[in-house]
């Protein structure tokens, strides 16, 4: 009977540690899992994360790129301010040419104004003078400043 004690204890303790033994492969299989699913994790971010090597490449990439647009800019800029500049010397030739045909027409004018007024002048000196040589007919006065 002692002997169906003892293997029961054995059988017991035994069982107590296979059950234990269970519980512990249980948790590592959980831990294995864990740190599986980690490793994949850190794997896939590792993938996803930008390294400076890809920064650097990815900078040297864009620095001609830039330069280029710079460049472009540049010369866009300049060819704009060349165009503007010859649009603002054919406004300026053509607003030139518009008040030069205007003093012409000024200069005309005041040439047929001056035109009338001489004529105007000569006839009313030629009236004057005949007013005058009718004058002296009458009075028998000769004038001392006619020739």
């Amino acid at each position: 009977m002692l002997q169906i004690c003892y293997n029961i204890l054995i059988m017991n303790n035994d069982q107590l540690i296979l059950n234990e033994l269970k519980s512990i492969n249980n948790r590592l299989d959980g831990l294995e899992q864990g740190q599986k699913e980690l490793q994949e994790g850190q794997h896939r971010l590792e993938q996803t994360t930008v390294k400076k090597t890809d920064l650097k490449d990815f900078i040297d990439t864009l620095n001609p790129a830039i330069k280029a647009s710079e460049e472009n800019i540049k010369l866009f800029t300049k060819a704009e301010i060349l165009a503007s500049e010859q649009r603002t010397k054919k406004e300026i030739e053509a607003v030139h040419g518009h008040l030069h045909e205007e003093i012409l027409a000024s200069r005309a004018a005041a040439h047929e104004d001056t035109q009338k007024v001489a004529s105007l002048v000569a006839k009313n000196k030629k009236e004057m003078d005949i007013r005058l040589d009718n004058l002296e007919e009458h009075t028998r006065a000769s004038n001392p400043l006619k020739h």
